[in-house]
């Protein structure tokens, strides 16, 4: 067993919801990708009473806290949260923090790492799947969407994202932005028929799956220009 655990998770970007009423069998279903920074980087060791220090620890310690109790783990620990992704930016930092904080602990006491366990215990991954699936591995993710089982999404497509693209942001300053209780025009999805969703959906779908770089690829801005709720 190591004596010491560092683990650095990126953030993920998402890119929408295929289809959040669930007309069909699954709810939500996501498109995303994870992003080279910011990213959450926190250390474990073994300590003689447990500590937890850094941005975000509260909720840090509270990951570990059940995480030790679900995994029958009962020595001290003192955690560091070393970097945290902003929270409350649409970066996922919720997701990776729980996550970083449950693979430290994993990984200290050799034991085998389960991110979609993990996901569940932490309550986590309840809408989107893109944040475990980053656990794995990167590029354009898409995931099935919520069966109601309360298990993480299953994702059913995965493209390379070229290394030489960059993805531009922008983030407002949250102390001057006030957006809760206030309407900026999002349309009622439940409202639209389930026929209109399907065909929405059907065209997206198309384009999604064309890889970037290909022909097709134009398909998908074009989709989205016309059927904006389907995604980006």
């Amino acid at each position: 067993m190591s004596s010491s655990v560092v683990v650095r998770l990126p953030a993920r970007l998402h890119l929408g919801f295929l289809d959040p009423s669930g007309s069909d069998a699954r709810r939500f279903g996501s498109i995303g990708l994870p992003l080279s920074e910011p990213e959450t980087v926190v250390s474990l060791r073994r300590a003689p009473e447990t500590h937890v220090e850094g941005p975000e620890a509260a909720r840090a310690a509270h990951h570990l806290a059940t995480m030790k109790e679900a995994l029958g783990v009962r020595s001290h620990h003192r955690l560091t949260v070393e970097q945290a992704i902003p929270a409350h930016a649409g970066l996922g930092s919720g997701t990776q923090i729980a996550l970083a904080v449950a693979a430290a602990l994993r990984t200290l006491h050799g034991l085998p790492l389960d991110a979609g366990g993990d996901a569940m215990i932490l309550s986590r991954g309840r809408r989107s799947g893109i944040g475990i699936a980053s656990f794995d591995n990167g590029g354009i993710i898409i995931d099935a969407g919520q069966d109601g089982s309360g298990a993480p999404p299953p994702v059913v497509a995965r493209m390379p994202f070229p290394e030489e693209w960059r993805v531009p942001g922008a983030r407002p300053d949250h102390r001057r932005t006030a957006w809760r209780g206030r309407d900026y025009g999002v349309p009622d999805l439940a409202a639209i028929s389930p026929h209109k969703r399907r065909r929405d959906l059907s065209i997206g779908l198309d384009g999604r799956h064309a890889g970037p770089g290909e022909p097709r690829f134009r398909g998908f801005r074009w989709c989205h220009r016309r059927n904006p709720t389907v995604g980006w």
